[in-house]
């Protein structure tokens, strides 16, 4: 789809693609003799770094490429050669370009387009792609050679086999090659001297030899022990002779070198999954991370950081970044409103921060993230292509061109919402996952474009839609097929624009709200309930800070936090939210915003 290029001042400005997310811009008319640019858009001498208005050789923007190419190209009408070119524009950012020539009709050399593509963030995703596959395949040789060691370790693991008579005394011992821990003999010694036991624990045995059933006393029995820097795991086996205890045989192992690669698998694993969200999501990781900076401006409200530490929790844990979203969750567990003080936000996000600059310390090269820039520069470079249409609509703003000019340039920095909020599907999937559930893809409807940074902070807030409706809404699989559903949930976003205001409706066909345990549970919390409340307005007590209608506190819920947080950032922009729900067949929640410039 494509609309016809003004002319302005003598100067055809050319073609705007609204398909494409790039600048798509039909920018200049080439000489069919002499391979000359003739004329073209200001944005057009940005891009190459050339004099506006002067005439450029195509041969000289594209060497790599010989005018037999090119004229090869123009032998018939609808006839096109494509090649590519690498430029540092005016602004110093480097950019690369495809040149797209074509001849429309071969009477008049007016007839000769020539498209120029913004390719640079294409070449970015691809070489990013790129970098992670490589990374990825070495650590997965990393990871092969650490199972053979692992294999290896275990087949090889230092033993101990002790058996342990009604005096809590060794009898016989049987080891390979555990003296380094013990010595060479443990014989006849008191299991105290030999496993570093607490009193309750020897107390433990020595009730199971005394005729107290085993069962009982099993529990209390280490299983693991730490001795001399070292981690033995231990296991206890009773034998009896006449219906009595008359030994008990003691397994302790040495994992120290078998925990140490696990734990070191482990996180090179959770590494892989982080890096291979992080580049999938990157702009949602850079929001995550100035959110992350930012929340210090608000760690002197107790409700504030927790809206803030909830929403961070959940952004990260859709990336899988597991490591900072359970930091995030240990600081939830940890805080009481009570007894919380700014030091405690200023110490948890001191750690966090820290987490994440060993993050790109690490990856930060292949995922294009500069750490001695804050990224600042990084979020920056993913946004060459709005700097240049600034200026262009800025000068376009000047001269007074029409309005449905300056609208079509506005558009280019918008993109459908589907698209902007593609990162919720990963959200959704890896919920359900942890929950044990099955859903289908979300679904989309509302051909809407939006841009992306003036709701950043309200574009993160939805995870909690998404995590509260996996927790709260969509039934286990069984429970579906019982209640004549899917196994599988779904759940469907809807993008309107009605004037000024956006509206997103999520929908879910899960199990519904029960209006009355709604209003149960406020109560339960204190929470004032006016005489003859309204259906609606019960729901929407659901929005209230600290309402949760779990009883019990989980990873995903149970604190009160998340469309508090939905509602507190819509209304920042002009907004609301509304909620609808029938038992048994699922919730619609609707969010309304104003619509703003991606430009100004």
């Amino acid at each position: 789809m494509s609309a016809r290029g003004e002319t302005i001042g003598g100067i055809r400005t050319g073609l705007l693609r609204s398909e494409l997310q790039l600048g798509h811009i039909e920018v200049a008319i080439a000489n069919r003799h002499t391979l000359v640019i003739t004329s073209a858009g200001s944005t057009f001498y940005e891009w190459v770094n050339r004099p506006s208005n002067s005439e450029i050789s195509l041969l000289e923007l594209v060497p790599s490429v010989s005018a037999e190419q090119f004229k090869e190209a123009l032998k018939d009408p609808g006839s096109s050669c494509e090649c590519e070119g690498g430029f540092v524009g005016s602004d110093g950012a480097s950019r690369e370009l495809r040149f797209r020539l074509c001849l429309q009709n071969k009477a008049t050399d007016d007839s000769i387009r020539l498209f120029v593509i913004d390719i640079s963030e294409l070449k970015r995703k691809d070489a990013v792609m790129r970098s992670v596959t490589t990374l990825l395949d070495a650590n997965r040789n990393s990871l092969q050679d650490s199972q053979r060691k692992l294999k290896t370790l275990l087949d090889s693991i230092p033993q101990l086999i002790l058996s342990i008579n009604s005096e809590l005394r060794i009898v016989s011992e049987s080891s390979v090659p555990i003296e380094r821990l013990f010595g060479a003999d443990t014989t006849g010694k008191s299991i105290l001297e030999v496993l570093p036991f607490s009193e309750a624990q020897n107390e433990a045995l020595g009730l199971a030899f005394s005729g107290v059933d085993w069962e009982l006393i099993v529990d209390a029995l280490p299983r693991e022990l730490h001795h001399g820097g070292r981690i033995l795991a231990c296991s206890f086996l009773p034998s009896y002779e006449a219906s009595t205890l008359a030994r008990v045989t003691a397994i302790v192992e040495d994992q120290t070198d078998k925990k140490r690669m696990q734990d070191a698998w482990e996180r090179t694993n959770a590494d892989n999954r982080a890096l291979i969200g992080v580049a999938s999501s990157r702009e949602e990781f850079l929001d995550l991370f100035y959110m992350a900076r930012e929340a210090v401006n608000h760690v002197n409200s107790y409700s504030e950081i927790t809206m803030f530490t909830h929403t961070l929790k959940g952004g990260f844990a859709g990336l899988e970044c597991h490591e900072f979203s359970s930091l995030c969750h240990a600081a939830e567990d940890s805080w009481r409103e009570s007894h919380y003080t700014p030091d405690h936000g200023r110490d948890f996000l001191e750690c966090l921060n820290r987490s994440l600059r060993r993050f790109l310390s690490v990856h930060g090269e292949v995922l294009q993230l500069s750490i001695d820039d804050d990224v600042k520069d990084a979020r920056r470079s993913i946004k060459v292509e709005k700097i240049s249409l600034q200026r262009l609509y800025n000068a376009a703003t000047e001269c007074r061109i029409d309005g449905a000019v300056l609208s079509m340039i506005e558009g280019l920095t918008e993109k459908p919402f589907s698209e902007v909020l593609n990162w919720l599907e990963n959200v959704w999937q890896k919920t359900l996952g942890a929950e044990g559930k099955e859903g289908s893809p979300i679904t989309w409807s509302g051909n809407v474009r939006v841009a992306r940074e003036p709701y950043r902070q309200l574009f993160q807030s939805f995870v909690h839609i998404i995590r509260n409706t996996v927790d709260h809404g969509i039934e286990m699989p069984d429970e579906r097929l019982q209640s004549g559903k899917s196994e599988r949930g779904n759940f469907s976003i809807t993008a309107r624009r009605d004037g000024d205001l956006y509206y997103l409706a999520f929908k879910d066909d899960g199990r519904g709200i029960d209006p009355q345990r709604v209003l149960e549970v406020a109560a339960k919390r204190g929470i004032s309930i006016p005489a003859g409340i309204s259906r609606e307005e019960t729901f929407m007590l659901l929005a209230t800070p600290g309402l949760s209608s779990k009883d019990t506190v989980t990873e995903l819920s149970g604190r009160g936090i998340g469309l508090d947080v939905v509602r507190y950032e819509a209304q920042q922009l002009g907004g609301d939210l509304s909620i609808s729900s029938e038992l048994g067949a699922g919730t619609e929640i609707t969010v309304w915003f104003k619509h703003m410039s991606g430009l100004l």
